[in-house]
């Protein structure tokens, strides 16, 4: 059972959750109930189905039934970092598989993604199932050139006066980024990188935004006739999720939806450089103390051993691509737009009637 706090989170942080129960469930054999969502501000029952009293659900059963609580603290005390593993140390100790029913709660984004990395597929597929995503994704495809490289923006704005899930704050000259979350970026920042990507890409390459902001505000930006916006499609939380994991490259917001379609994908993915603090092995997303989120055996390990300069230049790049203001993409994420525009143009394909060498031996 994911525990919802007050009127819920957001769609990133709710997966959090959501993940860590479906991970407990397959190691323990559970039947996986989704998050009360009756309650949650931001409405997602409409776009999973679920009923608005299904926290009466969940209250009874927590009434009814012996109730276990696995939190952050019983995650660090098993001292494993994979959370499949973490909770069968938490089974083990509490003797869960003597009995015949229980509920276990799990809540939260520590341990971040390491500890859900074994729920990507479930989390892919669980977004797909929502009842628009693939109507919303059919009409996404169709509004974007098949032979572009195709790049992803999460534009996450503070949201329209009065708005309840208007819970981020707004930059203004004199904000300090460094560490921070949940504030939103100049959009000059996102016009500076398309600038970038297309003074050199030209129109072999188009641009999907994704947004909660009000279309006439993001107006500079989406107005372009090379960008593609998702404004307008109805319950579309899930899909432009998917939709930006698919892209080429993603542009990531500093949010934890931003980050969820990042580690969806398989590409690589832009995060504004101010953001970053200092780590002994390099900059990193987390802010000091963020053992409330990742787990400390991870959190100090170097990521690349120490090794000669000559094999240094040859390790691959780095997924997270840190961007300055002035908008700056390194040649090494050019040529791998480059890379992915030739495979969408020119890579032959039999079962779409092409031809392809053969090779006697």
């Amino acid at each position: 059972m994911p525990l919802a706090t007050g009127r819920g989170a957001g769609l990133g942080n709710e997966l959090f959750g959501w993940a860590k129960g479906f991970i407990a469930s397959q190691e323990l054999d559970l039947r996986l109930l989704h998050p009360p969502f009756g309650t949650s501000r931001y409405g997602y029952r409409r776009d999973f189905d679920t009923s608005r009293f299904d926290w009466l659900g969940h209250r009874a059963l927590r009434r009814a039934i012996p109730t276990f609580h696995f939190s952050r603290d019983d995650y660090l005390a098993t001292g494993e970092v994979e959370f499949a593993r973490a909770i069968q140390v938490y089974a083990e100790r509490h003797q869960l598989a003597d009995r015949s029913w229980y509920v276990l709660q799990t809540e939260g984004t520590w341990g971040g993604f390491v500890a859900v990395r074994g729920a990507r597929d479930w989390v892919r597929n669980l977004l797909a199932s929502q009842r628009n995503a693939q109507s919303n994704l059919y009409r996404v495809a169709h509004q974007i050139p098949k032979d572009r490289a195709v790049v992803g923006l999460h534009v996450r704005t503070k949201g329209s006066p009065g708005d309840s899930k208007a819970d981020f704050l707004t930059p203004a000259a004199s904000t300090e980024f460094r560490g921070v979350f949940n504030v939103a970026l100049p959009l000059d920042w996102y016009i500076s990188v398309v600038d970038s990507i297309s003074r050199e890409l030209g129109d072999r390459v188009h641009f999907l935004v994704s947004s909660n902001g009000a279309p006439a505000d993001l107006a500079p930006l989406t107005t372009r006739s090379n960008v593609t916006s998702t404004f307008g499609l109805p319950l579309n939380a899930c899909s432009d999720l998917i939709a930006l994991a698919r892209t080429d490259l993603v542009v990531c917001s500093i949010s934890s939806y931003s980050m969820w379609a990042a580690f969806l994908s398989d590409a690589p993915y832009i995060w504004f450089r101010d953001q970053l603090t200092e780590r002994v092995d390099g900059s990193t997303i987390w802010p000091d103390g963020s053992s409330t989120v990742v787990h400390p055996s991870t959190a100090a390990e170097p990521s690349v051993p120490e090794t000669s300069a000559s094999t240094l230049r040859n390790l691959p790049i780095p997924r997270g691509i840190a961007v300055g203001m002035d908008g700056e993409v390194p040649s090494s994420l050019l040529e791998h737009l480059e890379q992915k525009l030739l495979e969408r143009r020119g890579r032959p394909d039999l079962l779409q009637f092409g031809a392809v060498p053969v090779h006697h031996t």
